[in-house]
């Protein structure tokens, strides 16, 4: 249920630049001008940037680029993802660590977690992922999809496909996917995905999505040891991008994407994938936790797996981390 602060935002946001007189609100909420201006002060205390004059009432001044549920909700197209909860922490250990934590719980597909910070963000292999406070996208994902245990790596390469997709539709060229779950701008990492899973040998019962994106962080806030690694859409693009917007066309392409893979139609992600990735054909060394190989890639299993033609032969590989030769 929405409170009184929600509904006076949707007011200010369905008539942006306009002043909306104090006795308005207050008439069509049916609370009183001492409550309005409560509200009003509470949403500047959030970062709205609210004007207000005694004679001609309130507007919101800028667009707001506020990190909360009412913002990425207005104008969101989406069924699902992000139409749930959206949680969103200031600073927490690991987004990944409490949506696990919440659909352990049952909190229902769809429901979103974010974090302005977190300081024990998780990497694929146990790795910690530089998360900086107000800079960047952290967010994950609850999804119960009626698959196969078997089918679940398959969400990995759809949630690739839909950040591709999200971060093309902001102007930024050379996009590129390295398997399986990197993404990759002018051959440095942009965007990491982590996906987990609980369920058992016959039924999925959840899988997280966790997707970090480097939005607003500059080359010298990152570690000095990723700095010829990493990049940003403010390295990329020179200016500020607003999250919100980042994080609307995420849901959007996720949940798109994540229908065409639960009504079976993984085919077409793949082919999407590959083409996206062009690995096929290139000489990698594949890590593994206790063993590595070298090879040509020969193929994508239509799981998403790596057929890699090494000098043992035909290997294929279902998780690692990837490096060209």
């Amino acid at each position: 249920m929405e409170n009184s602060r929600s509904k006076i935002l949707k007011i200010l946001y369905n008539s942006p630049e306009q002043w909306i007189s104090g006795e308005e609100i207050s008439h069509s909420l049916s609370i009183t001008r001492s409550a309005v201006w409560k509200n009003i002060n509470l949403l500047r205390e959030m970062g709205y940037s609210i004007d207000s004059c005694t004679k001609r009432g309130h507007k919101l001044t800028i667009d707001n680029d506020i990190l909360d549920e009412f913002n990425i909700k207005h104008g969101l197209r989406s069924e699902i993802f992000g139409q749930r909860e959206i949680l969103v922490f200031d600073t927490i250990d690991s987004t990944n660590i409490k949506a696990f934590q919440l659909a352990t719980e049952g909190y229902p597909e769809g429901t979103i977690i974010l974090a302005q910070q977190q300081t024990s963000g998780k990497g694929r292999l146990g790795r910690r992922w530089s998360s900086p406070y107000g800079k960047n996208i952290y967010i994950s994902i609850i999804s119960r999809p009626f698959i196969s245990p078997m089918d679940a790596p398959k969400l990995t390469l759809t949630s690739a496909i839909a950040v591709f997709h999200t971060i093309e539709k902001f102007n930024i060229s050379n996009v590129e996917i390295k398997w399986p779950n990197d993404i990759l701008v002018n051959g440095k990492k942009i965007c990491g995905i982590l996906n987990e899973m609980k369920g058992d040998s016959d039924s999925v019962d959840f899988i997280i999505t966790g997707i970090g994106i480097n939005i607003n962080q500059k080359l010298n806030e990152f570690p000095e040891e990723l700095q010829n690694t990493a990049t940003s859409f403010e390295i990329i693009k020179n200016q500020t991008t607003g999250r919100v917007e980042v994080i609307k066309a995420l849901l959007e392409n996720f949940e798109k994407y994540y229908k065409m893979l639960t009504s079976g139609n993984f085919e077409d992600i793949l082919a999407q994938w590959s083409a996206k990735a062009q690995i096929v054909g290139k000489k990698i060394k594949v890590q593994q936790l206790k063993e590595s190989f070298v090879g040509t890639v020969k193929d994508i299993t239509v799981d998403g797996n790596l057929l890699l033609d090494t000098d043992a032969g035909i290997k294929e590989i279902s998780s690692g981390d990837i490096n060209y030769i």
